[in-house]
């Protein structure tokens, strides 16, 4: 992740990995056993990932379908519980996130660093993608663990949308930056598959299992450390380009609208 945050300033985005598993756990104990406090809660983290970043967004929605997608026994009244969260949670913070802001963000996403718009092509694609997630949720419908089916489809989901648009195929807009959510799908799917092989070891097996995975994380953990290590230099903020036009714009032009290119526009 360093090099998303540092380099790319993909801060928001991945601000949205820590919001989206906290709004989906308060989720599913809500739909679990409904209380206020608990529709609450879930209210006010689908809001906070709402106001963090528009791919948080489509990150936290197709999550949260896919959960209700992944239970044993799928409930229309946990579909409506959904859809009053989300409506819930818009309604709290629409003043900042106004409908012709969305609109807005939404048809610019389309024209960012490629050709997006919306075509006969494009809803075909989406519909041909529906089907094949809709083929594997029937397939795995068998498995016994919730949580695996989940990171399947999860995983299905978020890494169709990849490949496909280094495929040169899409139906969202810049859909090369959700390869994030399929790093973290490889996660979901490699962790439940490995706890589900563990369950049928022994105690010798398991633990030979677990050291293996923990030697494995360590040399992982090394290896982003040393990385960041390299990527990351202190720096006078104040000498920087964004912050002396921000200080130059705010000198004179205070309270006004104004339109910047280059690095800064990001800002």
């Amino acid at each position: 992740l360093p090099i998303y945050i540092v380099y790319w300033g993909e801060t928001p985005h991945n601000v949205s990995f820590v919001l989206v598993p906290l709004a989906l756990l308060l989720l599913a104990r809500h739909l679990k056993e409904p209380r206020p406090q608990r529709f609450v809660a879930a209210v006010l983290a689908f809001a906070s990932v709402m106001e963090v970043n528009a791919f948080g967004m489509v990150f936290l929605a197709v999550s949260a379908v896919l959960l209700l997608a992944s239970e044993d026994r799928p409930s229309w009244r946990h579909g409506v519980s959904l859809c009053g969260i989300v409506a819930a949670a818009y309604l709290l913070i629409c003043r900042s996130l106004p409908p012709s802001l969305v609109k807005l963000m939404a048809a610019n996403s389309q024209v960012v660093e490629g050709d997006y718009r919306f075509t006969g092509k494009t809803v075909l694609l989406a519909l041909f993608c529906a089907l094949l997630l809709g083929a594997l949720w029937w397939f795995t419908r068998r498995l016994t663990t919730a949580m695996l089916r989940f990171s399947i489809l999860f995983l299905a989901c978020f890494g169709g949308i990849t490949v496909l648009g280094a495929c040169g195929l899409s139906f969202l807009p810049q859909p090369y930056r959700y390869h994030l959510e399929m790093e973290i799908g490889i996660c979901l799917v490699a962790g439940f598959a490995v706890e589900l092989a563990v369950r049928r070891l022994s105690g010798r097996g398991r633990f030979a299992m677990a050291s293996g995975c923990a030697l494995l994380l360590v040399w992982v953990g090394a290896k982003d450390y040393a990385y960041a290590r390299r990527l990351i230099r202190p720096a006078d903020l104040a000498t920087s380009a964004p912050y002396r036009e921000a200080r130059w714009i705010g000198e004179h032009f205070p309270g006004q609208r104004v339109m910047v290119s280059g690095e800064s526009a990001l800002w």
